[in-house]
């Protein structure tokens, strides 16, 4: 009884210890979302469950030129798959699907009367892990619709742009590089993924680690 009790301490640990795995897909059911764009990226914030709080996921999605959103979504389902990036946002009766470009967008589980949008993207990343679960989404007010890109506020948020400098060079790719068109990888510092449409796609170990499309 003893030696079962000790095994099943231990498998419960190892669970626990698991690294997170941003490739895998992602489905929340009730959520809180924030989304915020900078120059070519949008970034969401995610969390399980209704209210303020460390965050979850993050998932940034790139195009040129960039969405210019900003928005605060409460009670959002919200499912990733690698390649797309589908919000439902009730309160505002709203359905936004973010697809990389090159890869068939998903139908939409949106109810009648939701207005719904489909965002071609050049790429698109997932993070998880204590770099993500620093940042804290601070919903005020309950919803808020899209509207043009002020982002006073996201200074904290980790952007990358892969027409600029946050890209790199293919030498510097742990996994992924010149030909990739996806890639992963895990560590202390936390997991990232990325897919990409345009580019190739450039995933760094690190703390955070980086994955991102190189243009």
């Amino acid at each position: 009884m003893r030696l079962l009790t000790f095994s099943v301490l231990f498998v419960a640990a190892s669970l626990q210890a698991a690294s997170p795995n941003a490739a895998a897909p992602v489905r929340i059911h009730g959520g809180t979302v924030m989304v915020r764009s900078s120059v070519h990226a949008t970034i969401l914030l995610v969390r399980n469950g209704n209210g303020d709080g460390a965050a979850e996921h993050l998932f940034q999605v790139w195009s040129n030129p960039g969405l210019e959103q900003s928005a605060l979504y409460r009670g959002a389902d919200v499912e990733y798959s690698g390649t797309s990036l589908i919000v439902i946002a009730p309160s505002e009766q709203i359905a936004m699907t973010y697809n990389v470009a090159g890869y068939k967008a998903p139908a939409v589980p949106a109810p009648e009367g939701f207005s719904t949008t489909v965002y071609n993207v050049a790429g698109m990343n997932h993070q998880v892990g204590a770099s993500v679960e620093r940042l804290t989404i601070t919903t005020g007010n309950p919803g808020g619709r899209l509207r043009t890109n002020e982002c006073q506020d996201c200074g904290f948020l980790p952007f990358e742009d892969p027409w600029g400098s946050a890209g790199g060079g293919s030498g510097s790719c742990n996994s992924g590089g010149v030909g990739s068109t996806s890639c992963s990888v895990s560590g202390t510092g936390g997991s990232c993924s990325v897919t990409c449409g345009a580019g190739y796609a450039c995933c760094k170990v690190g703390n955070p680690p980086s994955c991102t499309c190189v243009n």
